[in-house]
């Protein structure tokens, strides 16, 4: 995956948790419940996506942000000193 596509990624998850604070927020019935599952599925469904290609760093870091984890991804390793 690009950096790119990891990007795209990360906007796509943001867009997710929008869609889930927003459904959190509506009254409740069977609109609610359907908004409530779409948007946690796209957030795991882009969440998924990004942790296939970042493991080392979800697994390190669990709690990371998404920028946090495109920021470790996109960054060249360093040399080992030894």
């Amino acid at each position: 995956m690009t950096l790119k596509q990891l990007e795209q990624c990360e906007q796509e998850w943001q867009a997710a948790e929008k869609a889930l604070k927003a459904a959190q927020k509506m009254p409740g019935g069977p609109e609610r419940i359907a908004a409530l599952r779409r948007a946690g599925q796209l957030r795991f469904t882009t969440t998924t996506l990004i942790a296939a290609v970042a493991p080392t760093v979800t697994a390190v870091a669990p709690l990371c942000s998404v920028s946090e984890i495109v920021t470790a991804v996109a960054r060249p390793s360093s040399p080992r000193s030894g």
